[in-house]
């Protein structure tokens, strides 16, 4: 992985390439990023490395969003709307890429922007320590510092089990951010992004941050861990229990049959159905539910 320069030498960090682009004329998007009136997004492209990402992460969202997760705008769109010529020889691709919304661009602002920081800049982190925070930490700042308080605790604690469950096992600091929004004091938990089942991919378990310093590397979400997450908070464990059985609720009611539908390739489908099956809360949720639709994939 690494940067990828668009022909204006715009490049965007990331796990595959990516390029900032607006909404150009005619009705095709293109390859600019400053002193645009237009809409903002950024077009994450397909790479050798991950066959099909682009729908894999697409598929991630729409399950994530199916779950409870506040998502950023996204849409899957063929190489050929992107007017500029691609890096790689893209241009006569028949594939798509992701194209995602910038939530911090675009609003009724002088500079139409809203200040962003992800956790990285957040805590003083730097780039090549982004796996070193934790979840813990996160969580207490959101609690004192963001205008959504508790609501967005219970936020972050649906996307690690939402991650969890995907085997999203590369979240870490530069994947949650802080948005500052106009005329208010205090920042708030920005909609999620980056959300990729690499579970379709390779096989793992747990989080690419810890839970606590002192824990193992890859700890799943645990009662004992959400009791813990709960006395660093301040949050009853009753209610944090709730937040995640509610998230798991919300899945197994949506996803068997979302599944069925997303633009992902057969191993993909059948692999991720089996990550889903292996987590404990779904183990559990079974058991609760026997007669309940599963996976068909």
């Amino acid at each position: 992985p690494g940067q990828v320069p668009t022909p204006q030498q715009t490049s965007i960090w990331g796990v595959q390439p990516k390029v900032a682009l607006v909404w150009g004329s005619p009705g095709r998007y293109v390859m600019r990023s400053k002193h645009s009136d237009q809409k903002h997004f950024i077009g994450k492209l397909p790479t050798g490395e991950y066959d099909s990402l682009p729908e894999v992460e697409y598929s991630s969202l729409k399950l994530a969003a199916a779950a409870g997760v506040n998502t950023c705008e996204f849409a899957l769109e063929p190489l050929s709307s992107i007017a500029d010529q691609l890096p790689y020889a893209l241009q006569k691709d028949g594939r798509k890429f992701l194209l995602v919304s910038r939530f911090d661009r675009d609003v009724p602002t002088d500079s139409r922007r809203l200040h962003m920081e992800d956790f990285a800049q957040v805590t003083g982190t730097p780039s090549e320590y982004k796996y070193l925070g934790t979840y813990a930490a996160i969580g207490l700042l959101l609690k004192r510092r963001s205008a959504g308080g508790e609501a967005d605790v219970a936020e972050l604690l649906r996307r690690i089990k939402v991650s969890e469950l995907l085997g999203n096992y590369d979240a870490h600091l530069k994947n949650f951010s802080l948005v500052y929004p106009t005329g208010q004091a205090r920042p708030e938990l920005s909609p999620a992004y980056d959300i990729v089942a690499y579970g379709v991919y390779f096989t793992g378990s747990g989080h690419g941050l810890k839970f606590f310093p002192d824990q193992p590397p890859r700890t799943l979400l645990t009662p004992r861990t959400l009791r813990e997450l709960g006395n660093v908070w301040d949050i009853p464990e009753k209610q944090l229990s709730e937040v995640v059985t509610r998230c798991v609720d919300q899945a197994m009611a949506n996803w068997p049959g979302l599944l069925k539908t997303l633009p992902l390739t057969a191993t993909h489908r059948s692999r991720l159905a089996e990550h889903i099956l292996g987590n404990a809360s779904v183990a559990a949720w079974r058991r609760r539910h026997p007669d309940a639709p599963w996976f068909d994939t």
